[in-house]
């Protein structure tokens, strides 16, 4: 963002060297995916270390798609895609995803390794925003469809979020994000930014809401 911003070229190659440190940090498992494993536990959602995220499969597409953007390198495109497809398999040690209707899936922030899911909201919206940019940068129809199911899971459970004049954080232990603090501004802005892509009226009212 700072160098679309200023197009500071110390900047663009501060992103080409982030894009290469994840490529070599990635673990390839047999389907081609390109994974990020946490080597801690995180006990509120019951993970043991070696769990995965689909924020961090997100934010690495935007890196990759970043660094194609500026190269034009093709090894980013397919690093991007790689990474989608850890972040698109079925919830577990190598997948983030939860099917909740044939048409509607959510991407959990904390996957695998003896976890539940647990609706974590701004996890979600970070990965929908990483296929977003990476569909704006390389489109492509695998893309598309997993925003669309995305979005169509996020409005889906889009009130059981809604607890009276703040947010939940998420749905599994169902934590507040408190009125005000970093948690529910990050959901008020998502909210926002799904009404800016989608033209959905629900995601502006729930932003208000919020």
């Amino acid at each position: 963002n700072e160098h679309v911003l200023t197009d500071n070229i110390t900047l663009e190659n501060q992103v080409i060297q982030q894009a290469y440190g994840l490529l070599s940090r990635a673990e390839q498992n047999n389907n081609g995916a390109l994974i990020w494993r946490y080597n801690f536990s995180q006990a509120t959602f019951g993970a043991e270390p070696g769990w995965i995220s689909s924020m961090a499969q997100g934010l690495a597409m935007v890196c990759f798609s970043g660094a194609y953007l500026l190269t034009d390198n093709q090894i980013f495109a397919e690093a991007s895609y790689k990474a989608y497809l850890g972040l698109n398999a079925s919830f577990g040690d190598n997948g983030t995803r939860t099917d909740l209707t044939e048409d509607a899936v959510f991407f959990e922030e904390v996957a695998g390794k003896g976890s539940q899911p647990s609706n974590i909201l701004n996890g979600m919206v970070y990965a929908l925003g990483g296929i977003w940019f990476a569909n704006e940068a390389n489109p492509i129809p695998d893309y598309s469809f997993a925003l669309e199911k995305g979005i169509a899971g996020v409005k889906l459970l889009l009130d059981d979020f809604d607890v009276g004049g703040t947010s939940l954080y998420d749905l599994g232990p169902k934590r507040i994000a408190r009125l005000g603090t970093d948690y529910n501004l990050v959901h008020v802005a998502q909210m926002q930014w799904l009404y800016d892509l989608t033209g959905d009226a629900v995601f502006l009212e729930k932003a208000v809401m919020f």
